[in-house]
This record gives structure tokens, sequence and C-alpha cells, in this order.
């Protein structure tokens, strides 16, 4: 809505500048002062999809650095708050947020069963499962492949990182891959909510 405003303003401010289009300048300058309103009624109504996000995000990353789990009563909130947020915020983009639960689901599915059947054990948690499902609800299907892949690049960081420090003994427990999912879901979601910085 608000794109389609400036767009229909910036036609009227060419053609204003023509000769006799004085009643296309002063309809510039509402349509101007229209987009301006709803982009603040935007933020407005956004803001608390916003801070139930990272409220949500950083819970289940301190959760699961701390018990190894992502509890579904955390990771279901977070997806349908996702949906939720693009059915009111931003309906055109809706679409791509259910491919994106979708793609965040079924792609780690994948993982998490094949390597349960090659290996007889776990190596990704079910939690995470869903968490990338509802990542994938806020943040839409283009831009999990960057998510997935700084939250690779992070976990191996802090994998380093604790072998260096704990030695062999890192290798005992798992390596949460929840609080790097979110880390990263932060750093992507900066570029995805505020785009003009």
């Amino acid at each position: 809505m608000v794109r389609m405003g400036w767009r229909r303003a910036s036609f009227l401010w060419k053609a204003s500048g023509k000769p006799g289009n004085t009643s296309l300048s002063l309809s510039h300058k509402s349509i101007k002062v229209s987009a301006s309103l709803d982009e603040d009624l935007l933020m407005f109504v956004a803001l608390p999809f916003l801070i139930f996000y990272a409220s949500f995000s950083l819970l289940l990353g301190i959760y699961d650095a701390r018990t190894g789990l992502l509890p579904d009563r955390f990771t279901c909130p977070l997806l349908w708050g996702g949906l939720l947020y693009h059915q009111i915020c931003l309906p055109e983009r809706l679409p791509d947020a259910l491919w994106g639960a979708i793609a965040g689901y079924g792609g780690f599915a994948l993982i998490y069963w094949g390597y349960r059947l090659r290996y007889q054990k776990e190596g990704l948690g079910y939690g995470d499962v869903k968490y990338l499902a509802a990542l994938g609800a806020w943040h839409c299907w283009e831009t999990l492949p960057l998510l997935v892949f700084l939250a690779a690049m992070l976990a191996c960081g802090g994998f380093g990182v604790a072998l260096l420090v704990r030695g062999k003994s890192a290798l005992i427990n798992p390596l949460p891959f929840g609080p790097w999912l979110a880390v990263a879901g932060f750093i992507t979601g900066w570029k995805v909510f505020f785009p003009d910085g």
C-alpha cells in the first residue's frame, strides 16, 4: 500500500511540473501525507508483533542453551505469530511466509529423519525443526538459506571455541543449535523488518 502510494506520488510529482497542473500538485501533497500516515500506522500495528518475535526467539535461544530443549509451547506460538503478523501487516507476503514455514519444517525434518535412519540416533533435535518452521513464518522462504547458513557458521565457531576451552569434553554433550538459529534470525531479521536501515 505504501509502495503504491509512493509510485503514484512520483507520477504526480512529474506531472505537476507541467503548466496547468496545479490540481495534480495538490493531489501529490495529499497522497504524500496519506502515504506517511499509512507508514506510521503500519509501524504502530507491527511493533507489538516485532516485540513478540524478539521476546520468544530470545526465550527459545536461552532455554535451548540451558536445557537443550525447544518446547512446543514456545515454538508453536512463534510460528502462528509470524503468520498472523503477515496476515495483518503484510498480507501480500502471507504466501511467502506460509512457504517459509513449510520449507523450514520440511528441510530440517529431512535432515532429522535422514540422520536418524542412517546412524540410529538424533543429529538434530526435533525442536530445531519446529523452530526453523517458526522462523520461516517470520522471515519468509527466500531468507531461510542465508539464515541457516549463518546459524551453521556461528555454531561451528562456537563449537571451535568450546573445543579450545574444554578440550574433548566438548564432544560429550551435543551443541544446542537453537541459540545460533536465534542469533541468525536477529541478524537476517534486521534487514527484513527494517529494510531502510
